[in-house]
């Protein structure tokens, strides 16, 4: 059977600090840091052949491996670091019977008193201090400073403000002069563009429909006698086409009066777009057929926001527009799409376009470039400069895309009906 093994003895210097029976009653023992050597002595409890009897020992924590002792009885260290170790030895006896068990003693190094946690947190606690307490007559001294130079800033300061204020007062002056002189100048070139307008519609779009209209009449009330019904008809079918032409332009000059002098306000309603569009076509069929165009909208119901007057009054004028530029047996259609929180209403036709030099020129009032393709296709470009007023009203964007001879797309933007 396997031999018992006890440890012996402890020595530190050559010295025993430990004999047999402290170290039977204790499985701990505690050296201090100042003992750098100390040997360990033990013995297998086997004496038939007790001279034949092998060791293998390891301090753990130190040692990686066991030790192969042979017949040596003595482990000794030196050097080792504050800690905790376990000493473990086994033996074997004569026959080669090992006691795999062994016996182990647990040893505590104990540090010196600079390396205790105790210590360490007083030093640090002591540095903490020091840096608090120097930190605090820094930053008193700092301030001290600081007070002097705030002292010295705020009279500086004091002084500058009040330069400054002065220099602001007069700059301010000169700019409220200067805005209201701008402002002044903007307002009078508003007026003497509306003025030029005007005069320039009652001098040639207003007199034109009324020449034609005195002179048609002149010769029907002279000459009725000796015309055939297929004169007279002619004769009357251009005095009425006058006549519309003289209602068109003065309708929107009454509507643009009364944006010029701001007596007209929106009225805002849920709009049904196949509605809009339905009286619109009503409104201008018979003009469509007699230029034989093909006016077409979408039947698809979109709701959205706006007044319903100027919305018509906007679309008619476009669609007007439209069926002018475009050739015999084209379409003119209305559209109508959602896009995000807007809804996009369209006017679309595939006739003559616009120049792109004129797009750009076409909502101006005090513009002279406006779309003509004849003396019968022509106008005060009124209607377009209303749409955009009436736009602008209801917070709604009129857009335009063309291509010159491959027609127009004439774009009204409003807010989408709030769910």
């Amino acid at each position: 059977m396997p031999p018992p093994i006890q440890i012996t003895s402890l020595k530190v210097f050559n010295t025993e600090k430990y004999n047999f029976s402290q170290l039977n009653n204790n499985s701990k023992v505690t050296l201090s840091y100042e003992d750098k050597m100390f040997s360990i002595t033990f013995a297998t409890l086997d004496f038939y052949n007790s001279s034949a009897n092998k060791y293998r020992y390891k301090l753990e924590g130190f040692d990686k491996d066991w030790i192969d002792a042979g017949y040596n009885r003595t482990a000794v260290y030196t050097n080792l670091m504050p800690g905790e170790y376990v000493f473990k030895v086994k033996g074997c006896n004569s026959d080669g019977v090992w006691n795999e068990k062994g016996v182990e003693l647990f040893i505590e190094i104990m540090p010196p008193f600079y390396l205790t946690f105790w210590f360490v947190l007083l030093v640090v606690v002591l540095f903490l201090g020091s840096g608090f307490i120097f930190h605090k007559i820094r930053m008193g001294n700092i301030r001290k400073q600081n007070e002097i130079f705030e002292r010295i800033v705020e009279i500086r300061t004091a002084e500058l403000k009040k330069i400054n204020q002065e220099l602001i007062e007069q700059i301010n002056e000169k700019i409220k002069y200067q805005e209201s002189l701008e402002k002044s100048e903007r307002k009078l070139k508003e007026l003497n563009a509306s003025k030029d307008k005007f005069f320039s519609i009652i001098s040639h779009d207003l007199k034109n429909p009324f020449h034609a209209i005195n002179g048609l009449t002149t010769i029907l009330t002279s000459e009725i006698g000796s015309l055939t019904q297929e004169e007279i008809k002619k004769y009357a079918q251009a005095i009425g086409e006058s006549s519309k032409r003289l209602f068109e332009l003065l309708q929107n000059l009454l509507y643009w009066a009364s944006i010029q002098t701001g007596k007209i306000e929106p009225n805002y309603e849920l709009l049904d777009s196949s509605k809009i569009f339905s009286q619109v076509f009503s409104c201008i069929s018979l003009f469509a057929q007699e230029r034989k165009v093909n006016v077409k909208y979408d039947k698809t119901p979109i709701c959205f926001v706006g007044d319903k007057m100027m919305t018509i009054l906007c679309l008619q004028n476009l669609v007007v527009n439209a069926i002018k530029f475009s050739y015999a047996g084209e379409d003119v259609w209305m559209k109508v799409e959602e896009k995000d929180d807007k809804v996009l209403i369209k006017v679309v036709d595939k006739g003559y376009g616009i120049k792109p030099e004129i797009i750009s020129e076409l909502f101006k009032i005090d513009s002279k470039n406006k779309i003509a393709v004849d003396d019968k296709n022509k106008g005060s470009g009124l209607g377009l400069i209303l749409t955009k007023e009436f736009m602008k009203l209801q917070n709604g964007e009129i857009l335009v895309e063309s291509e010159f001879g491959k027609g127009s797309t004439f774009t009204l933007i409003y807010p989408k009906k709030k769910i």
